[in-house]
């Protein structure tokens, strides 16, 4: 009876090894089917860089057709590349193209999510064939139009403006994309490696530049170091991971940026260039030098972070357009900003039209101040040196929910605090207020139509 009942639990204990070695091994399967998938956004995020620097030399070269001073970022053009950049036949940047993996990811089975990962997939393919066909209509049209007429730069400004929706479109995808990444990890209750963790920090903070969000960049930047700190710097992605916790901290601080960059602004600059070098494989990232570290039928990997693209138009053109918020509705006012506390002082700028035309200048005292201005979340100044002659700006409210000017002292002058005064027109009437802020807190004012009286 004994010797029985040894050899039922020896079966039934082979049988639940057995099942454990099935289930495992279907995991498995599926953890390098999700793999595939990451490596179709991995590739496409590369090829999609490479379309990107070519809209941004069509950009430079329309511009100088009309009054911008060119400054070249990128040295190549549509014939010096496939004709199908994310296709590739020839292999010129790939070992595995981005449609190769995209073939190969969709035809194999994920548990519960194949059909959710396809269509995300689908439609990020999509997109990729409608961004590599713009590299040709903006160069077409470059090539066989005059533009130095006024109408085909507008033309092909419309062209360089579908990349810009395009870039954004993919973007959303990719986000999509991991989040049933992250649905996968959580139904099988996947660990996740303490550098995914601040991956996706690091993540949310890109994010945050790329919609010009910076209200509580110094809190996530004192997350992501104290993260950073955790990991074993000695490993390859820990330090190209320094090297971004670097770059975010200038953000903050000296927020210097390259000639070449000026025009696209800080936000551009540190998104595309100085942080996503050291995240993307083409930038030397912390993110190939993780996958390369894993065993891709064990664990998952990271997910590269597309560029976005915007375009720069030329001064001549910008004079008479007014300035328009990137967030269309604001719901309160920021109590913080750049680590620097927000001065309400309840003053109301009340307003008779949308478009506001003001002229800031340097109150009383030509002392030396020098200020940044943000309008509803964008810096439409930055390190500007007031002086006694006003300077126009032109702003558009937004019709809902609030509407804001706040002013950032960079510098106290030599008589402190910074002072800089707003002139403007109210029903025909002149009318001036002053904003004052010093190197603790920026002063805020509230703009209203008169009609919401």
């Amino acid at each position: 009876m004994t010797t029985t009942k040894t050899t039922l639990r020896k079966i039934i204990l082979q049988a639940f090894m057995l099942c454990i070695t099935h289930a495992i091994g279907a995991q498995n399967n599926d953890i390098s089917a999700i793999n595939h998938y990451i490596d179709f956004n991995n590739e496409a995020t590369h090829g999609m860089l490479i379309v990107h620097r070519l809209l941004e030399n069509f950009n430079q070269e329309v511009n100088k057709f009309v009054d911008l001073e060119s400054h070249q970022i990128n040295f190549y053009s549509n014939k010096d590349l496939p004709g199908d950049i994310f296709e590739d036949t020839d292999h010129w940047f790939y070992d595995t193209t981005p449609y190769e993996w995209y073939d190969i990811a969709t035809q194999q089975e994920v548990n519960g999510l194949s059909a959710s990962l396809n269509a995300v997939a689908s439609n990020m393919r999509r997109q990729l064939r409608s961004i590599n066909a713009i590299r040709f209509e903006a160069a077409q049209f470059i090539e066989k139009n005059d533009l130095s007429i006024r109408d085909n730069q507008e033309k092909i400004y419309e062209i360089l403006e579908k990349g810009v929706q395009l870039f954004e479109d993919f973007y959303l995808e990719h986000k999509q994309l991991k989040s049933l990444v992250y649905k996968f990890m959580r139904s099988n209750q996947i660990v996740a490696d303490p550098f995914r963790g601040v991956h996706l920090k690091a993540s949310q903070m890109l994010d945050n530049l790329r919609y010009k969000k910076d209200n509580d960049w110094a809190q996530n930047l004192d997350a992501l170091e104290k993260a950073a700190a955790s990991e074993n710097d000695k490993r390859e992605q820990g330090k190209k991971l320094n090297l971004f916790v670097e770059g975010a901290r200038d953000f903050i601080g000296s927020g210097s940026v390259p000639l070449e960059y000026k025009l696209y602004g800080k936000y551009y600059y540190y998104h595309n260039s100085r942080l996503l070098n050291y995240v993307n494989r083409y930038g030397n990232g912390y993110v190939n030098a993780y996958n390369e570290s894993i065993d891709p039928s064990k664990s998952i990997k990271l997910m590269e972070i597309p560029h976005f693209y915007q375009v720069i138009y030329p001064n001549r053109w910008m004079e008479d357009v007014p300035l328009i918020s990137a967030d269309p509705i604001i719901l309160s006012l920021p109590e913080k900003l750049k680590n620097r506390n927000i001065s309400n002082s309840n003053k109301v700028l009340i307003v008779d039209s949308e478009v506001l035309e003001i002229e800031i200048f340097d109150h009383q005292m030509i002392d030396g101040d020098i200020v940044s201005v943000n309008f509803n979340g964008d810096w439409i100044l930055e390190d500007f040196p007031l002086k006694g002659k006003p300077y126009p700006i032109r702003i558009k409210l937004n019709p809902e929910g609030k509407n804001y000017l706040l002013l950032h002292a960079v510098n106290l002058g030599s008589e402190p605090p910074n002072t800089m005064a707003m002139r403007y027109s109210f029903r025909g009437k002149e009318e001036t207020v002053v904003l004052s802020s010093d190197l603790d807190a920026s002063e805020i004012i509230e703009l209203k139509l008169v009609e919401s009286f």
